[in-house]
């Protein structure tokens, strides 16, 4: 499943992954945790639709070419 997501993720637009984005941050309080500091900050709608990129392109967040 991680595979065909990532794979529509990587299909998506701009606008459709904003627009997901825009969805989730309105369902879910999305924060991230900085380990160093120990510290949460609210995450953005920039900040998902950069990691559903990143998240795409490793291949549903596994490395290529590792199992």
């Amino acid at each position: 499943m991680n595979e065909d997501l990532a794979d529509a993720l990587s299909k998506a637009s701009h606008r459709q992954l904003v627009d997901l984005a825009a969805f989730l941050t309105s369902k879910f309080e999305i924060q991230s945790l900085d380990p160093e500091t120990g510290t949460c900050a609210d995450v953005d709608e920039d900040g998902i639709v950069m990691a559903l990129h990143d998240w795409a392109a490793l291949h549903g967040g596994k490395p290529v070419g590792k199992d």
